[in-house]
């Protein structure tokens, strides 16, 4: 995730409006979960929320870019699936 962000100060934004931790908190990785609202973290930094939400909207689509180059999971797409949940 640190590659995205040129800027440490921006990370730091990033992990306090998501809470993000060295630990994560699902089975060691991350699952992003905000901490609190745009609202809540203008007023912790100082600035202008309008900002902040430009800022979140470069950042997620960063993210979502980082997303797209990874190797996606094969899917089950014969009928046999189908029939099985059918079963169910």
């Amino acid at each position: 995730m640190l590659q995205i962000f040129d800027d440490k100060n921006d990370f730091k934004l990033f992990s306090q409006f998501y809470g993000v931790t060295t630990k994560g908190n699902f089975d060691h990785d991350m699952v992003l979960q905000r901490q609190m609202t745009f609202a809540d973290l203008a007023e912790e930094t100082g600035l202008p929320q309008d900002e902040l939400e430009s800022k979140f909207d470069d950042f997620h689509q960063q993210l979502f870019e980082v997303r797209q180059s990874r190797v996606r999971p094969g899917t089950d797409d014969k009928v046999i699936t189908f029939w099985n949940g059918l079963m169910l």
